[in-house]
């Protein structure tokens, strides 16, 4: 019995969807490095994407609108929106207006809601999540602690104890005048 040669017929289309397989397949083995293209790709072509996409909305409007429903009833647990005025008034009043990190009074105008990203990706938080109101430094401050507390504590410690060598170094120059020849 004689094998049948299957040709296949490189059509445009056929050749596009070829080049779109091979384009996913490559980056899912290379995610980081397909993300550092598409950034610099992005970096490098900046207006022309934003003129591309002020003539969409030109042209389309209303669209984009309707779109981003979409996407929030898609996926409301990446939604700030969820975070309503109400919601933040009652974490407000039951924080008593401070920092539930530091304890410090917060201006409105810094005020970040800390969530544990463990649950809700970077921006966006919901309920379950949520660990209170924070000045924008402390939320950076646990951020880059890796939102680990023993970490925390070590640099406390180790904070504390460098200042008071430094208060000590002081106090022993105190009353000491420094001459020529000390120098």
């Amino acid at each position: 019995m004689q094998e049948q040669v299957s040709t296949l017929t490189w059509t445009p289309e056929r050749q596009r969807e070829y080049q779109r397989e091979y384009q996913r397949a490559w980056r899912a083995r290379n995610p980081e490095k397909a993300r550092q293209i598409q950034l610099k790709s992005q970096e490098k072509n900046r207006d022309r994407i934003a003129g591309q996409r002020r003539a969409w909305r030109e042209r389309n409007p209303g669209r984009e609108r309707e779109q981003q429903r979409a996407y929030r009833a898609r996926n409301p647990w990446r939604q700030h929106a969820q975070f309503s005025a109400e919601d933040y008034a009652a974490i407000w009043q039951e924080q008593d207006g401070r920092c539930y990190l530091c304890g410090e009074k917060m201006d409105r105008g810094s005020v970040r809601i800390d969530h544990d990203y463990s649950c809700c990706p970077r921006n966006a938080s919901c309920p379950v999540c949520r660990r209170g109101l924070a000045h924008h430094q402390c939320n950076i401050m646990i951020g880059q602690a890796g939102e680990d507390p023993a970490r925390l504590r070590r640099a406390a410690d180790a904070l504390e104890a460098a200042q008071l060598a430094v208060a000590r170094r002081k106090a022993d120059i105190v009353g000491k005048q420094l001459t020529l020849s000390d120098s």
